[in-house]
Order: structure tokens, then C-alpha cells, then sequence
């Protein structure tokens, strides 16, 4: 048992090796992070022009004031662009994942297509409408479940702080795992029930995998820029091969 787990743990280890070891592979996750830099940079000039904007109204307000408090219109203005600026900072590292992966998911297929050719020999699928259809329901179904499964794990945490951590990792992380691989599957031409159907088999792997990656990004949110595209290959592995039983050249 522990040793499936270790497996899992591994492969997330692998993945990101593959992916910093094989600079072929770098432009295919270069779109997605410009396009998660440029959001970041919008954000942060907004938080700014909204800062100096309170900032000229204390200005405005304080000119008729006493002379010898003029020294707080500059303090108080400058306090208020910090603060503009550390709530864009707040919020970019929160939303940073979720940003990476939802551009990474315009493009990341380019990257486990080329990935999974170069070292596994598998020639992209081209799929049909009805396949793509049935593979989006299917993954929005999970992701909402999942949503919804997170609901009462959160609660779970502010009553019991440590070991709804522990139980909230375990099955976030758990799920987790499940999607990379499930899409490493769907570029092969695999359905997203077939794909889900061979990795609940192999839910010790699975878990070493998501757990791992999971917590590691929750731990350093800003690593997801750093290591999303090698969790991506981490989930081609596990799936090509522990559920397909493929070899490669790594």
C-alpha cells in the first residue's frame, strides 16, 4: 500500500523533472504564463490608480486643514496606495492557481500531445463534437462536485483546525490527482468515464500524485507557476504508464 503511494509521489517529482529537463517543452507553457503575468500586471496597475486616486481625495480634503498637519495628507496618501497595492497582491496569489490553470487548459493539451508522442510514441487523436461535448459535462460535473465537496471539508477545518486540514487535504488532494491524468486520457482519445473507471483502481497512486501536489501548492501558492506544466506531465505518466501500461524513454 505504501508503496503505490510512494509511487504517486514520485511521479509528481518526475513530471516536473521531465518538464525542466526537455526545454522542447517550454513554449508550450509560455502562452500561459504571459497571459496569467499580463492579468497580474492589469491588477496591480488598477489597485495603483485606485490608491492615487484616494490618495489626491485625502489631498483634496486636507487642504484646509492646519499647515502643521500637511505631513498626514502625504502619510495617510501613501498608506492608502500601500494598502491598494497589498490588496492586489492579496488577491493575485489567491487567484494565481486558478488563473494558470484556466489558461493552461487552452493550451496545456499542446503540451501533453508533444509530450506524450516524444516519450510514449502516441500519436495525437483528433477528436469528433460529440466526444468533446461528452468530455466537457462530464469534467464539469466532477469539477462542481468537487466544488461541492469542499463545502462541508471547509467547515469540517473551522471546527476542527488541524485535523480538517488533514481530512480536507486528503480528498481535495485525492481529486486533484484524479484531473491530470483524466486529461492525459482525453488527448489519447480516451473517454473521461474510462479514464475515471482505470485510475479508481489505483487510488493509493492517484493520492501519493494529487496529495503531494496539492498540498505542495497550497503550502507555496506562488510554485504553481512554477510547477503546474510538470504536475500536467506527472498526470501523463501516471496515466500512460500505470492505467495503460506504456513504457517511455525517461
Amino acid at each position: 500500500m505504501l508503496k503505490d503511494f510512494a509511487a504517486g509521489v514520485k511521479i509528481f517529482f518526475r513530471g516536473v523533472t521531465a518538464f525542466y529537463s526537455d526545454r522542447s517543452l517550454w513554449s508550450c507553457a509560455l502562452v500561459p504564463f504571459l497571459c496569467t503575468c499580463c492579468v497580474c500586471i492589469m491588477l496591480f496597475y488598477a489597485a495603483f490608480a485606485a490608491g492615487r486616486a484616494f490618495a489626491r481625495a485625502i489631498d483634496s480634503w486636507m487642504e484646509s486643514l492646519p499647515d502643521y498637519l500637511d505631513f498626514l495628507s502625504g502619510l495617510l496618501g501613501g498608506t492608502a496606495v500601500a494598502l491598494s497595492l497589498l490588496l492586489a497582491a492579496v488577491i493575485a496569489i489567491s487567484l494565481l492557481g486558478i488563473l494558470y490553470e484556466c489558461f493552461g487548459g487552452l493550451f496545456f493539451d499542446s503540451l501533453i500531445d508533444k509530450f506524450s508522442y516524444k516519450y510514449y510514441g502516441i500519436i495525437p487523436v483528433k477528436h469528433k463534437f460529440g466526444f468533446d461535448a461528452a468530455f466537457f459535462a462530464a469534467s464539469a460535473v466532477y469539477g462542481l462536485k468537487t466544488l461541492l465537496i469542499s463545502i462541508p471539508l471547509l467547515l469540517l477545518c473551522l471546527v476542527f483546525p488541524v485535523g480538517g486540514q488533514i481530512i480536507f487535504a486528503v480528498i481535495m488532494g485525492y481529486r486533484f490527482g484524479m484531473g491530470y491524468p483524466v486529461a492525459a486520457g482525453y488527448c489519447r482519445g480516451v473517454s473521461f468515464g474510462e479514464s475515471f473507471r482505470l485510475l479508481q483502481s489505483k487510488t493509493l497512486l492517484v493520492s501519493g500524485f494529487g496529495i503531494t501536489s496539492y498540498v505542495i501548492l497550497m503550502l507555496f501558492p506562488l510554485a504553481v507557476i512554477i510547477l503546474l506544466p510538470g504536475i500536467v506531465l506527472g498526470g501523463v505518466i501516471l496515466f500512460e504508464e500505470k492505467c495503460r501500461n506504456g513504457n517511455s524513454e525517461l
